[in-house]
């Protein structure tokens, strides 16, 4: 049996609650101190587990309050769980220098629990351990990275709060339009896209065109801009989407229009046009 005493300030209760599913003996003698006993690597393993989950979980938590107050509770439970996942990266990767290339979070993070559990044999052996502190010190380059992780969340949930937001504005634009009988041809290549009708006549709007330069004048008006509002003021019964991009960012083109339009949307499912255009390297039409 050993027997260590352990200050925490964050995740109390689940450090109490692992020691005690573990069957370790348990002991609060303060706001941040409890003794435990049990079996040296059943402490070793349940501590270990603790720091990499519930603790730095609520690290997270504890930081984004700090830097992020504008974050709802509910954004920053989420933010937290994605930061975790992003650092410990995926785990049906079987090969080591994949994973570590893919995902750049994952090799300081399998060193750091690496060396946390050398720290940890270490301080059991001397019956005292300071949770905060031996992170903190031991930790210093990892937690570093964690909150770089972090901030990357952040950024990428919030990029998609806004893009869900631009995608319910365009749709409650396009619910009060009164639909057309009409189907048009979306393409869209990694430089540009381009409207059709069902007879290959390149679309064109010039009221819609002209309200784009006026709202940006001196501008180069965007091109997907352009598409979209093309493609809500027609109100078209039905969109065929062809996408023959190879790198588009997210949201691609194609994407947006499928969450604006719905069931009036659909994929062209590589049709003879779209295999035309890859063979011969054609360049839409400006």
């Amino acid at each position: 049996m050993r027997s260590v005493r352990i200050q925490v300030e964050l995740a109390q209760q689940a450090l109490a609650k692992r020691l005690n599913d573990a069957g370790c003996n348990l002991q609060r003698l303060g706001d941040t101190w409890f003794t435990a006993s049990g079996d040296e690597e059943q402490l070793l393993s349940v501590l270990h587990a603790f720091i990499l989950s519930d603790w730095q979980y609520e690290y997270i938590q504890q930081r984004l309050s700090l830097t992020h107050p504008e974050l709802t509770e509910e954004q920053r439970e989420y933010i937290g769980l994605l930061t975790l996942h992003r650092v410990r990266g995926p785990r049906d990767l079987t090969d080591p220098k994949r994973t570590a290339a893919s995902h750049p979070f994952v090799h300081p993070y399998q060193q750091f629990a690496d060396q946390l559990r050398a720290s940890l044999e270490e301080l059991l052996a001397g019956e005292m351990l300071y949770v905060e502190g031996l992170v903190r010190f031991r930790g210093r380059r990892y937690l570093q990275g964690l909150q770089i992780a972090m901030e990357e969340m952040v950024e990428q949930v919030l990029a998609d709060q806004e893009y869900e937001e631009f995608v319910a504005l365009l749709r409650y634009v396009l619910d009060v339009q009164q639909p057309s009988r009409q189907r048009l041809h979306v393409f869209c290549a990694d430089e540009r896209v381009w409207i059709c009708d069902d007879g290959g006549e390149l679309v064109r709007d010039q009221e819609v065109s002209l309200a784009a330069a006026q709202a940006c004048p001196g501008e180069n008006v965007n091109g997907e801009d352009l598409a979209m509002s093309i493609l809500i003021t027609r109100s078209p019964e039905q969109i065929v989407i062809h996408d023959l991009s190879t790198r588009a960012p997210w949201p691609s083109f194609a994407e947006t229009v499928e969450r604006v339009f719905l069931e009036r949307s659909l994929r062209c499912g590589d049709c003879p046009t779209c295999r035309r255009l890859r063979e011969n390297g054609e360049i839409a039409p400006m």
